[in-house]
Order: structure tokens, then sequence, then C-alpha cells
């Protein structure tokens, strides 16, 4: 039985394919299916986190929850 790789962006589709349109999507959880998902994701969390919103913004997902946590405790934007 061979199994497929999902690429990153088959893993940022699937995820928010899979969520609810009306529902809250939260970046810290995003990130932490997305690596589960994924065999190799040589990117760092932030910008996981940029491509899951810019491809939830793209969907009309409803809600999202800017929880994920970089390697400071700053706000910073996220680039839209």
């Amino acid at each position: 039985m061979v199994s497929k790789t999902l690429t990153t962006a088959d893993a940022i589709a699937a995820l928010l394919g899979a969520s609810d349109p009306g529902g809250l999507l939260s970046c810290q959880d995003a990130v932490n299916r997305i690596r589960m998902m994924t065999d190799r994701c040589e990117l760092t969390d932030e910008e996981l986190v940029e491509l899951v919103v810019l491809e939830a913004m793209r969907r009309h997902v409803g809600t999202i929850a800017f929880d994920a946590r970089g390697s400071t405790d700053e706000l910073r934007p996220v680039a839209c």
C-alpha cells in the first residue's frame, strides 16, 4: 500500500475544506494539524499562519483566531 504525502498547500486546502464555514479557525490548531498531516514542512509556524490566513480569507472563512505564538510574545500583524 502506497501512502500519499501531502504538500503543505494540500494540507491547508484539506484543513479549510473540512472546517465549518461559519466556525472559528484557530491559527494554532491549524498549524498543529498541518504539521501532523505533512511529513516534511520546512516553513516556520509564522509562515504557516500567513498561508492559512491568506487561504482562509480567500475562502471567506468567518472568524479567524490569531492565537498562534511565534518566537516572541509580541503581537505582530500578519501580512495580507
